[in-house]
């Protein structure tokens, strides 16, 4: 078992052109060199993750797999190094949150590697739409298997900061309400489901309602909305926030993401809404508009946070794309 250091990218003194590198890939891909590369994200779980390093080292040398660990340190690092281990390895192990499944797997999108979950994060949502076990040792055991399964995700363009942005995501997409939760539990000190428990507390406070223009390609055809909405939340998988059913009825292979737009509603009522919420009843209530589609155009006015799987974007505005990516996505799975 190898673990490298964290940056195992090309010295910048020595430049691949792209021939040379797309050749390097079609060479790789005829052997890859590791059945599976592990990224390991310590800080995950508030640096819970960390704590398991030594014991996935350990399994991995007494059942005398084949691989390599690879500790990110950083924001983004998830994606640079799932873009280099894809040539080399057959299965990528994301070990982390939600967080970091995502960055891992905006690389393999399309691509013949295939993702497996080590869940060690705080919601661990989407290893919950793929995996019937609660246990870590189980969770190791299918990542080291080869039952797979295709699933769907989202894709979303938008601008935040004056940048443009093009990125997938795995579970859910949370805008207004729900974006500012994401940005206010990514610096809570609290754990596990407390820290969204909390964040949804104190975000609850000042939050108000913003206006949208909505455009929907759904199930039953062609919808549009003017209205100022609380939350907007779309789900790919069925959880988001550890408990928080934002689309009971979804599924990561139907083709379709499932869209729910909170209407505006007096403050009072929000204890209300979040039992709704926690029961997936919101869904039936008629200041909730909620759809099956298969892509969406949202126009905002103001600046609103935007959440990816829990990854939070500050000041998005403008336009807003969305659309379901079928069958995208190889993921080593138990069930």
């Amino acid at each position: 078992m190898q673990t490298p250091s964290k940056d195992l990218k090309r010295s910048s003194s020595a430049p691949i052109t792209p021939e040379m590198f797309a050749l390097e890939a079609l060479e790789a891909r005829k052997q890859k060199e590791f059945p599976r590369w592990f990224i390991f994200n310590p800080a995950a779980n508030k640096g819970r993750a960390k704590s398991r390093l030594k014991w996935l080292e350990k399994v991995l040398l007494g059942r005398r797999e084949e691989g390599v660990i690879q500790l990110t340190s950083k924001r983004g690092d998830g994606i640079a190094f799932s873009e280099s281990a894809k040539v080399k390895a057959e299965t990528i192990v994301a070990c982390g949150g939600d967080g970091t499944v995502n960055e891992v797997a905006q690389s393999l999108v399309g691509s013949e590697t295939r993702l497996a979950i080590l869940p060690l994060g705080s919601g661990n949502d989407f290893f919950k739409n793929v995996s019937a076990t609660k246990k870590l040792d189980d969770a190791l055991k299918a990542a080291l298997q080869n039952k797979t399964r295709k699933v769907d995700v989202g894709k979303v363009s938008f601008s935040f900061n004056g940048q443009t942005c093009s990125r997938y995501f795995l579970n859910s997409l949370g805008l207004g309400f729900t974006g500012a939760i994401a940005k206010e539990a990514s610096v809570s000190k609290r754990r596990g489901n407390l820290i969204y428990l909390d964040a949804l507390r104190k975000v609850g406070k000042t939050y108000s309602a913003a206006p949208m223009r909505i455009s929907l390609n759904a199930e039953s055809g062609v919808l549009t909305y003017s209205e100022s909405i609380f939350a907007l939340t779309v789900g790919n998988g069925k959880i988001e926030g550890g408990k928080f059913k934002i689309a009971p009825d979804a599924s990561v292979s139907d083709g379709f993401l499932n869209i729910g737009l909170l209407l505006a509603f007096p403050k009072w009522q929000l204890p209300i809404w979040v039992l709704r919420y926690l029961r997936g009843s919101q869904i039936r209530h008629a200041n909730v508009r909620y759809h099956k589609i298969t892509s969406a155009t949202i126009c905002v006015s103001e600046p609103l946070a935007l959440h990816l799987d829990g990854e939070a974007f500050e000041n998005v505005a403008g336009e807003i794309r969305i659309e379901c990516v079928p069958s995208a996505l190889t993921v080593v799975a138990s069930q």
